[in-house]
């Protein structure tokens, strides 16, 4: 990651995972950005709640 870091690329982790649970992540292993599964955390707990419709199957799908 080093190497893309000095030719000025952006990293990314991009994770299904819970978005909070991604952050120790990002600063491990030095990814500019993490990108997860949005949850709701009350008084520092996660809920279990989402902002939304839970999206599965085809709907996963990347469109262009």
């Amino acid at each position: 990651m080093a190497q893309r870091r000095s030719e000025g690329c952006l990293t990314v982790l991009v994770s299904a995972t819970y978005a909070p649970f991604l952050k120790p992540a990002r600063h491990r292993f030095l990814f500019d950005e993490v990108i997860g599964t949005r949850v709701e955390v009350r008084d520092g707990r996660v809920t279990g709640r989402g902002p939304g419709k839970v999206v599965t199957g085809a709907e996963r799908s990347i469109v262009s």
